[in-house]
């Protein structure tokens, strides 16, 4: 078993397992999977990034596993987005409404 600076590759993999398991369930039921993507592209491009900087740069298990709260709150944390936007909408069309009766 490989074990560098304390923190062995089975825990890192597993923390990959948790990220994998928390990106399946926020893209279930998602608004558009297009925007549920760019949402969650930043946090796959950090992986990827500690995943080929690795072996030069490592960190904790307690740095990698703040990290992955961070990761699963930001993909988790915009289901209660889609509730705001109908209210937005509502108040974007009386103000266009508003704004036409003005300008006749």
């Amino acid at each position: 078993m490989e074990t560098t600076g304390g923190t062995t590759w089975r825990y890192e993999l597993g923390l990959c397992a948790v990220f994998a398991a928390s990106l399946v369930a926020s893209s279930i039921h998602a608004f558009d999977l297009f925007t549920w993507f760019l949402e969650v592209l930043p946090a796959l491009i950090g992986v990827a990034v500690l995943a080929a900087t690795r072996r030069r740069f490592r960190f904790t298990p307690l740095v990698y596993t703040l990290i992955l709260i961070h990761s699963i709150a930001g993909s988790q944390g915009w289901k209660g987005a889609n509730l705001i936007s109908p209210v937005l909408c509502q108040v974007a069309q009386t103000t266009r409404a508003r704004t036409r009766a003005e300008g006749a």
